[in-house]
């Protein structure tokens, strides 16, 4: 018996074989079986109309300076995402002497609210298809 079962939820194992339904065991907070559904015993969670799938990782997240003052990562978790990967654009604050420093800095590496400015509208389009006049 397994301490959780995620049940009824379109299985996506990251294999690259197309979903199934399946039921997947979770034991101590990992995941330690995974078979045909209604065969494992445990405590129950319903998964109908949701893919269950491992955690995503996101190769390029520039989260370098914004994980010290978000570090549950709230935003990428919701998103699935488990693992960030950080120092992708040649910049990177680890390894961290004074973590207070490093939360200095990150406030002055905010994006400026004087970017490009707004887009322009787009090109009005005919009321009327061209032809013949």
């Amino acid at each position: 018996m397994t301490d959780l079962v995620i049940t009824g939820g379109t299985l996506v194992d990251g294999t690259g074989a197309p979903g199934r339904p399946a039921d997947i065991g979770v034991t101590a907070g990992r995941v330690d079986a995974v078979a045909a559904p209604g065969t494992l015993t445990g405590r129950r969670l319903d998964a109908a109309g949701l893919v269950v799938c491992p955690g995503f990782i996101d190769l390029h997240s520039h989260a370098d300076f914004s994980i010290t003052g978000h570090p549950g990562a709230d935003t990428a978790v919701t998103q699935g995402v488990t693992t960030l990967v950080t120092g992708n654009c040649g910049f990177s604050p680890f390894p961290v002497g004074d973590l207070d420093e490093l939360r200095s800095r990150r406030r002055s590496c905010r994006p400026s609210s004087t970017g490009p400015g707004p887009t322009r509208p787009a090109t009005p389009t005919r009321s009327t298809p061209p032809g013949p006049r």
